[in-house]
């Protein structure tokens, strides 16, 4: 069936609307950037305002590394032939892929005991030229997949609806990410454990004590029988 002009117009049309926000992003990532680096002496101890500029580096970082994610993926799939009905679910099965052969790549270096600050930075970048023309393929794979949420809502009330949720959803996680992390699982486990595998330059098991952590009650158990004297003789 040949192609509708018409969609296919739209299509075209869609990608061009985002054009002028991509200048705006790299500016943004650039300035971002800056900061990050202008504030490495600083390490954890600053605690100013550009912290916030700090974090939303990250945040780009993350993003770029979900987009090289979803190219690489696209560009491994696209050998085995594999034919999409949907752009959700390309989009889908595709960064699923992506991301986890770059996850089996830093995992590769780790067991090669060649895991640090270079490496991790070459990993993406060597995904993302790989897949180039994937890669610059995005906006309009996101474009008909947003047009493919449009045609397939019943009512415009409930589009908005979801826009909304999602919308909400989606500031609430970038607050959250524009902060330095609290909780303890954070601190001692998702960044102290990746700390150690960077210092170490290898993937290695680490003491199981150094991440133990024991409920109130367990403590309060332990504690109790700790605290008893010893019997005398």
């Amino acid at each position: 069936m040949a192609p509708d002009p018409q969609s296919s117009s739209s299509n075209v049309e869609r990608p061009r609307r985002l054009r002028p926000a991509g200048p705006l992003a790299a500016a943004l990532f650039l300035v971002t950037g800056a900061v990050h680096f202008y504030l490495q002496p600083e390490g954890a101890t600053y605690t100013g305002p550009l912290a916030v500029f700090d974090h939303v580096f990250g945040i780009f970082v993350a993003v770029l590394l979900l987009a090289a994610s979803t190219a690489i993926g696209r560009f491994v799939l696209a050998r085995f032939r594999l034919a999409w009905e949907q752009p959700l679910e390309e989009i889908g099965f595709c960064t699923a892929v992506g991301a986890a052969l770059i996850s089996t790549s830093y995992l590769a270096c780790g067991l090669a005991s060649v895991l640090n600050g270079p490496v991790v930075i070459l990993v993406p970048i060597v995904a993302a030229a790989t897949a180039r023309r994937e890669l610059a393929e995005l906006p309009s794979l996101w474009a008909r997949a947003i047009g493919q949420v449009r045609s397939q809502s019943e009512h415009p009330a409930y589009l908005i609806l979801a826009a909304i949720v999602f919308g909400v959803v989606a500031i609430a996680l970038a607050i959250q990410a524009s902060a330095p992390p609290a909780d303890w699982d954070s601190l001692m486990y998702h960044l102290e454990v990746p700390r150690l595998f960077l210092e170490e330059g290898r993937v290695f098991l680490p003491r199981a004590s150094r991440f133990c952590w024991r409920s109130p009650c367990s403590r309060l158990r332990h504690g109790s029988s700790a605290a008893r004297p010893p019997a005398s003789a």
